[in-house]
């Protein structure tokens, strides 16, 4: 299912956020999503937050990909 499927990737100790998208979703995930993505991570996980950052970006992403 990978070609369906969007990979966020977190290290905290390097302090840097990957979002990958497959083949199949990569026309609705664009860089702009995944960028909306991160900066709603990025003031989670600048408090210690790592699980709210990324349900953050999860809603954040759903929300920019589900909106016309």
């Amino acid at each position: 299912e990978a070609e369906r499927s969007v990979l966020i990737a977190v290290s905290p100790n390097a302090r840097t956020i990957e979002v990958r998208s497959g083949r199949a979703v990569a026309n609705r995930v664009t860089d702009r999503i995944a960028q909306l993505g991160v900066t709603a991570a990025v003031a989670s996980f600048g408090e210690g937050d790592l699980i709210d950052g990324l349900v953050s970006a999860l809603r954040v992403m759903s929300a920019a990909i589900a909106s016309p």
